[in-house]
Order: structure tokens, then C-alpha cells, then sequence
């Protein structure tokens, strides 16, 4: 359900300025498949109106709705599933992050470190295409890889025993990579939209 109300969304309202903070907001609120409130807000269904009222108040909330219980969502959910087919290389895990249709890493797994890269990379691509120098706020983002980015991965007992990989860290990582991608989000667009206005 959740998957079908970010797609039409982002269908409805492909600004990322638009879509962005709302998709945002349902992520983190959203309860994941076996969590239950405290721990979230409740089901995507259910965080979704909250979401759109604060941050897409002049959001169709009823066209929304018929997109995401209808046909039209299967056919940007197929779309979804086709262009994740198509990537190159083919996703290994997830989240699988391209920035302007290149992956950020590779297939190989010990690439995953390269996401901590991401600000730099992100404001890299930016100043790329603006042809304008990078926001002073790039700076506060790493620009080598940690010598150590999961210090406990040779202890078994909180690797839950897969091949000495720590997943509690990873999933940390993870968390704070969408907790970046978001900052970065905001910290460019105010960027830019301070540079134009």
C-alpha cells in the first residue's frame, strides 16, 4: 500500500520539491512489516492524510486515494519494477542509489562504503551541472570513507551469524543515510532557491 500511495504521488506531482516531503514524511512515520506503534505512527495508509496535510496541503487527496487503490498504481508499480530491472549494474541492495544514472558503488558488496560518500557525490553532481561552485554546507560532509565504518563486524554475537556482517550497524547506516538524503534534499533546494531569489 505504501509503495502504491509514494508512487502516485510522485506520479501526480513529479516536482521533487513537491512529492519529496510528503514521501518523506510517510517513510519515516510508516510502520515497516512487523513493527507496531509506539515504534511508528501506524500502517502507510493510515500516516498518509497526516503527511499530505503538512506537507502537500494542495495535494488531490482524493485523486491520491483512486490512484492508489485502482489500476493506475499497478501500472507505476510495473513501471517501477521495470526501470529497477533495467539498471545497470542490477541493484544488489537496498537502497540502490544512482545520481545521475550512475550507481553510487557497485555490485560488490564491499562497495557499500561509497554511501558515505553520498553528500560529497550529490554536491559534486550539482555543481557539475549548475556550473556553479558547491554550497558552503557541502562541507560538512565526509569526503573519505571511514577507515573503520563498522567497528564491531568481527563479533559474532551481534552480527546475527551472516558471514560476520553486522547488521544492526548496517541498518543504523542505513537510517542515516535517509536521514541525509533528506538533509541534502532541503539543503540544496534552499540553496538554490536562495540563489534565485
Amino acid at each position: 500500500a505504501g509503495n502504491a500511495v509514494e508512487s502516485c504521488i510522485q506520479a501526480q506531482y513529479p516536482k521533487q520539491e513537491q512529492f519529496f516531503p510528503v514521501i518523506d514524511c510517510i517513510e519515516k512515520r510508516a510502520c515497516a512489516e512487523d513493527q507496531h506503534p509506539p515504534a511508528c505512527s501506524g500502517s502507510p495508509a493510515q500516516v498518509t492524510g497526516r503527511c499530505l496535510s503538512e506537507f502537500g496541503p494542495d495535494m488531490d487527496k482524493d485523486a491520491i486515494e483512486r490512484c492508489a487503490s485502482g489500476t493506475d498504481a499497478n501500472k507505476l508499480l510495473l513501471d517501477n519494477a521495470l526501470a529497477t530491472a533495467q539498471l545497470q549494474p542490477a541493484k544488489a541492495w537496498v537502497p540502490w542509489v544512482t545520481i545521475d544514472g550512475k550507481n553510487l558503488g557497485g555490485p560488490d558488496p564491499s562497495t557499500f562504503t561509497q554511501m558515505f560518500l553520498i553528500g560529497q557525490v550529490v554536491c559534486g553532481v550539482w555543481a557539475n551541472k549548475t556550473g556553479q561552485e558547491a554550497p558552503k554546507e557541502c562541507a560538512q560532509f565526509p569526503s573519505t570513507i571511514p577507515k573503520d565504518p563498522y567497528p564491531d563486524e568481527d563479533d559474532d554475537s551481534s552480527s546475527g551469524g551472516s558471514e560476520g556482517v553486522n547488521w544492526w550497524i548496517v541498518g543504523l547506516s542505513l537510517v542515516a543515510f535517509i536521514g541525509a538524503i533528506a538533509a541534502m534534499y532541503f539543503l540544496l533546494y534552499n540553496a538554490t532557491k536562495t540563489d534565485t531569489d
